[in-house]
């Protein structure tokens, strides 16, 4: 029995101490989680830019392009509010994903708690 319970707490990644399983989720799925918000954060900014006019270098390469940029703008009047719809529809869904995500983390957290809780008591059980 004490062998299969080293295996398993060596699979897990928990000790016999119960003071070294005091991180309870790694940091490199809080590191993740975190890393996924951030770049959530970032597609929501990048909506609000579609459709917007590019700052225009004062040059006359800048004025020639700036035109050809209005005029692309113009013919694609119709697409544009599609694009920033998707696009939009795309930042919800990730910023509820980002939400899903933090949830998990917690309940990862609470069942690990709950389960050392669980191996402690045996443990005192035991002897």
């Amino acid at each position: 029995m004490r062998e299969v319970r080293r295996r398993t707490r060596a699979i897990g990644g928990l000790s016999d101490d119960p003071r070294r399983n005091a991180r309870v989720i790694p940091a490199a799925l809080v590191n993740n989680v975190a890393r996924f918000r951030d770049r959530t954060r970032a597609v929501r900014e990048a909506v609000d830019q579609i459709g917007q006019f590019p700052a225009v270098p004062d040059t006359w390469r800048g004025f020639v392009g700036s035109f050809a940029v209005r005029a692309v703008q113009r013919s694609l009047f119709w697409f544009i509010p599609q694009l920033r719809a998707a696009h939009r529809q795309l930042a919800l869904a990730l910023e509820e994903q980002a939400v899903l995500a933090d949830q998990l983390v917690n309940v990862l957290q609470d069942t690990r708690l709950q389960l050392e809780a669980l191996r402690v008591e045996k443990t005192s059980r035991e002897s």
